[in-house]
């Protein structure tokens, strides 16, 4: 069972491409890492899933939890769902 599937998923800010066309998917019991090196999109990826990005950016494509696309979710819906569902570590607090 897939709880988390980002598909077709780009992220620019300020016209700006941050990311460009991600697609991962998250199992049931399963871990995924996300690496790569300094400056390449693990931090926006992982705000872009909980909605906590800054001002001027833009989303395109879909990003499903429980088939349920986040993209399409209020403020006041997502606020829910990063209490409930959905977190975030922090490095620098």
């Amino acid at each position: 069972m897939t709880l988390l599937k980002v598909k077709d998923f780009s992220l620019s800010i300020n016209d700006e491409i941050i990311l460009h066309n991600i697609n991962m998917e998250i199992k049931a019991g399963k871990v995924l890492a996300i690496v790569g090196e300094s400056g390449s999109g693990k931090s926006m990826m992982s705000s872009a899933i909980i909605n906590l990005l800054p001002q001027g950016a833009k989303l395109k494509g879909k990003i499903l939890l429980n088939n349920d696309n986040l993209l399409d979710k209020s403020e006041r819906e997502m606020c829910l769902h990063r209490m409930n569902d959905l977190g975030m570590i922090f490095q620098e607090p």
